[in-house]
């Protein structure tokens, strides 16, 4: 409601859900191999933390696309006129914005051309596994399970300010929050500046 009383402008978009994400990992047969790597750690082993994350993203940025999710992906951007527009991919992995917040710790992709959106998603997944992340949801009581991973594709705009908008704070439900910086967000949706 918040963006129609304002009259905001929102650009065109669409979501690669979770159960793309599974696809993906079941299309790869990369279940077996992340369980396989990540039952090597607990709360009190991470001296592996490293390799386990560099055997984990090297294996989803190796992946091949599933054929039904690029069609889909395709059609999604020729219906939505972005087909030929430079792109913004962002993660939206379960449990992102709670209090235990993941805020900083997935990649968000600017200006990626259209054919290497693909590449670019796989990116934001294998950010997912990066050493820093593992840890933060291990130390939070997180399964890998728990935290499955959308991303959000809209084009990419030239901004002189960007922002992230909280509709509904977890603190204090009736209150929206509003964080802004000059320029692209990308530090801003890193989570190293909040202004």
């Amino acid at each position: 409601a918040l963006i129609t009383e304002h009259n905001l402008p929102v650009p065109p978009g669409l979501v690669i859900t979770t159960k793309a994400f599974h696809l993906l990992l079941q299309t790869n047969e990369l279940f077996p191999v992340i369980e396989e790597q990540l039952r090597r750690l607990g709360p009190h082993n991470l001296d592996d933390l490293q390799e386990i994350s560099r055997k984990i993203r090297n294996s989803l940025l190796n992946a091949k696309i599933p054929l039904p999710l690029g069609k889909k992906i395709k059609n999604g951007l020729q219906a939505l006129g972005i087909e030929q527009t430079a792109l913004a991919l962002r993660s939206s992995a379960v449990g992102e914005d709670l209090q235990a917040s993941f805020a900083g710790q997935f990649e968000s992709r600017l200006n990626v051309s259209p054919d290497r959106w693909f590449e670019a998603y796989k990116e934001i997944l294998a950010s997912k596994y990066s050493p820093h992340a593992i840890h933060y949801r291990i130390s939070q009581g997180f399964t890998d399970l728990m935290t499955p991973m959308a991303v959000l594709i809209m084009p990419s705009i030239q901004a002189s300010i960007s922002g992230i908008l909280y509709t509904q704070d977890q603190k204090s439900p009736d209150l929206a929050v509003l964080y802004m910086v000059a320029g692209s967000g990308e530090k801003l949706a890193a989570g190293s500046t909040y202004q």
